[in-house]
């Protein structure tokens, strides 16, 4: 990408967002380069699942464009809460 700034697609998803920084770098734009204060997390817990859950889990998070990390604490919670 030299020499050429790529123009930022408008209301990205998690997918395409994804696909487009894969090609291109935020040096490649630095006008919209912003620093951030990210508050720490909590600790995080590690927790075993067997390969065939763990697909599963990957496959259905990326038709709902999320992590499988943050579908798993959804589903925990729903599960826990009721």
């Amino acid at each position: 990408m030299k020499g050429k700034t790529p123009t930022i697609p408008a209301n990205m998803r998690i997918a395409e967002a994804s696909a487009f920084w894969d090609k291109h770098s935020v040096a490649d734009v630095p006008s919209r380069i912003v620093q951030m204060k990210i508050p720490a997390r909590r600790a995080s817990q590690l927790v075993a699942l067997a390969d065939d859950l763990m697909s599963a889990l990957q496959k259905r998070a990326r038709k709902q464009g999320v992590s499988p990390e943050t579908l798993l604490n959804l589903w925990l919670q729903e599960k826990l809460s009721a």
